[in-house]
């Protein structure tokens, strides 16, 4: 009978390892890295969709040419944004007349999109010289989903109420065997 209680216990505790083991491997991150040129008068944007909400962390670097407004927009923002209209940006994911933006924003689930602008729109107004302004960036973008802490919390929390009705339950059948 104990050779047989320990056999289950081990089983239990290798369950849980396995089980922990698959759930905390790290969700690839997505993202782009790179160089390009922004005219005046125009934006760079990257598309960030997370359906389950996530991380973003980026760094933007203007290697040549005028400061830029980094923008972190909502869709609803971003279609404002486009249309000329008024619009709304993440303060926290946002950096201004900057030739330099690092960041690392958790985000709730939607479709996101960093704008880097070279436009009059922000802070950062290109010089009025009637020449193309252009902006040099190098970018480093990377988003990962989120949820799966949240998950294995649950996961967690649910396997020790099942290791502990287990032991309750053995050790209730040891009681009554004596």
């Amino acid at each position: 009978m104990r050779r047989f209680s320990n056999l289950r216990i081990f089983g239990v505790g290798l369950f849980v390892f396995i089980v922990l083991s698959v759930l905390s491997t790290p969700i690839p991150a997505i993202g782009d890295s790179g160089t390009t040129v922004i005219n005046e008068d125009e934006y760079w944007v990257a598309e960030i969709p997370l359906p389950d909400g996530g991380t973003l962390k980026y760094t933007i670097t203007v290697t040549s040419g005028p400061n830029v407004d980094v923008l972190l927009f909502d869709e609803e923002n971003y279609a404002k944004y486009r249309a000329g209209e008024t619009s709304e940006y993440y303060v926290k994911g946002s950096d201004l007349d900057t030739s330099y933006a690092k960041a690392e924003v958790e985000l709730d689930p939607g479709t996101y999109y960093l704008v880097v602008d070279n436009t009059d729109y922000g802070s950062a107004i290109p010089p009025m010289n009637l020449e193309n302004d252009a902006a040099t960036i190098s970018y480093d973008v990377e988003y990962s989903e989120g949820g799966g802490g949240l998950l294995l919390f649950g996961i967690i929390i649910l396997l020790v109420i099942i290791i502990a009705t287990v032991v309750i339950i053995i050790n209730r059948k040891k009681k009554r065997q004596l």
